[in-house]
């Protein structure tokens, strides 16, 4: 059994060229974010992601299976959660997120 959530990756600042799902594969062995996946490290794992590519703003996007939506951003090893669909800027107070 399991909770099963869609994911889906953006980059929305830094490098927009870079295959982060491979990073993803090697931390997850999840191949793809195409199908529903029980990714229970996503946090841990886009933590890492963002600590190894610095200057990256990444939004992960989670419809679970119960019909709950939500964004988190991840910079530099932080994570904020923020409302769906929120227009993200780098005038977060960053400082204030959490570290790995």
């Amino acid at each position: 059994m399991g909770y099963y959530t869609k994911y889906s990756l953006s980059v929305v600042s830094g490098n927009i060229d870079k295959d982060y799902i491979k990073e993803i594969t090697v931390l997850s062995d999840y191949g793809s974010l195409d199908h529903e996946i029980k990714w229970y490290e996503h946090e841990d794992h886009m933590k890492i992601i963002s600590s190894n590519n610095p200057e990256t703003l990444f939004r992960l996007h989670g419809e679970g299976e119960e019909g709950e939506v939500w964004d988190k951003l991840f910079l530099n090893g932080t994570m904020k959660i923020i409302e769906v669909d929120k227009p993200v800027s780098h005038d977060y107070d960053w400082a204030s997120l959490s570290r790995i």
